[in-house]
């Protein structure tokens, strides 16, 4: 297997994995390439820009056709609506919140909607990574949103899910392969034959694959198991080859370079590729010698990538080292600031493990009076989903350990 750091990763938090939404191929993948511009010290989301040339490739499209439909692509995606399961009920929001073509620049610049921050960014815990290489390579819709699901659970070793919801979540409509076999042949059969697919040297492309258990409820199968297998694969990284999904440009070896630079420092390489698209090779190798500079004097606190962002979308070269310098305050501000959220966080996470352990410490017959008063206050919607899930699931650990504690 063959491994390395600098492949695109798109890091998403597991309710965005298990939210419904319908996607095509291309809009998916997309989306995860904007997605893998983030960086994981970013607070806000930025304008993401992605060459046309870029694009077509992603898409896997012919580049003037890619032209032709850059603003058909944008407009399909303006209307994309994602349902993510949220503890008070569920929110229905846009991918995108703006999609520019820029005309000179032949490129189109994406920003994610505000309301998806706390689902792509500052992520610390309850997080999938998912390798861009691997995602852009399926063929099915489904096959793409399967292998996300299983790769949470990977750890795990399975996954179980009711037909109907696992449908839900993939987005299939309910009178559409109502017939197992027809589920199973063209959406489950599918995703593990293209996990299984081979390149010419005989290599994996994907790094996991499944084993498929049904269960039953009477004559009907109602449940799927998956027994989750790893591979081992071989990846083909970004301009590399000419088997890759995005753009090849060997003749540009001084380019290659200081991408290597950018991704070295923590830079991803979708947007490592975009700013060297915007500035130019000279200004931000200008950029990084300044970098460099500050790096050597340790007024660099915050490593990563974050400050060399900072310089590279501010297209600062070094001449406005004070106005850099004022900015670096501010960011140390706000680094002090999310700390001291992360500290809150922690607070409340072992403050409800405390509650968990008192909760374990009492006898049967107590702890099932507690549950059955939990599902009293329960909407009658919900109460089904907790008797199937119980209560150390994702969805209501939190806000049952919360209605516990009065009763502890």
């Amino acid at each position: 297997m063959t491994k390395n750091d600098k492949s695109p990763l798109i890091v998403q938090s597991n309710k965005l994995v298990e939210s419904r939404y319908t996607l095509s191929v291309g809009e998916q993948r997309l989306v995860f390439a904007v997605a893998s511009m983030i960086h994981p010290d970013d607070v806000d989301f930025y304008p993401y820009e992605i060459k046309i040339r870029d694009l077509a490739s992603i898409l896997n499209i012919d580049l003037n056709n890619a032209y032709r439909d850059a603003d058909k692509i944008t407009d399909q995606l303006m209307q994309r609506v994602i349902v993510i399961p949220e503890d008070d009920g569920p929110l229905k929001v846009g991918w995108v919140s703006s999609c520019k073509y820029n005309n000179k620049k032949g490129s189109i610049s994406f920003r994610f909607d505000p309301s998806l921050k706390p689902y792509l960014l500052q992520l610390r815990r309850d997080f999938t990574q998912s390798k861009l290489t691997i995602l852009a390579q399926f063929q099915s819709i489904y096959s793409i949103r399967i292998y996300q699901l299983l790769k949470q659970y990977r750890k795990i070793g399975h996954r179980e899910f009711r037909v109907d919801d696992l449908k839900e979540i993939l987005g299939i409509d309910k009178g559409k392969y109502a017939q197992f076999k027809q589920f199973r042949a063209w959406v489950l059969n599918q995703a593990k034959k293209e996990f299984e697919k081979k390149d010419d040297a005989g290599f994996y492309q994907c790094d996991l694959s499944f084993i498929l258990e049904t269960i039953r409820e009477g004559r009907k199968i109602t449940r799927v198991k998956f027994i989750i297998v790893n591979q081992a694969y071989q990846e083909t990284l970004p301009f590399m080859d000419k088997k890759s999904v995005f753009p090849v440009r060997p003749e540009l070896s001084s380019e290659k370079e200081l991408l290597e630079k950018l991704e070295y420092f923590g830079i991803p390489p979708l947007r490592a590729q975009s700013y060297i698209n915007d500035l130019g090779e000279d200004k931000t190798q200008q950029i990084l010698d300044y970098y460099n500079v500050r790096l050597a004097a340790g007024k660099v606190d915050k490593k990563g990538g974050a400050f060399l962002a900072y310089l590279l979308r501010e297209k600062i070269t070094g001449k406005s080292a004070f106005e850099a310098e004022e900015e670096r305050q501010k960011k140390e501000k706000k680094t002090s600031e999310w700390n001291k959220k992360f500290e809150i966080e922690e607070a409340a996470k072992k403050r409800l493990s405390d509650i968990e352990l008192k909760f374990l410490q009492k006898d049967e017959i107590y702890k099932n009076e507690i549950i059955q008063k939990f599902e009293s206050s329960l909407h009658p919607v919900l109460l089904k989903s907790f008797r199937e899930n119980g209560v150390n699931s994702i969805q209501f650990r939190e806000q049952f350990l919360e209605f516990a504690e009065e009763y502890l």
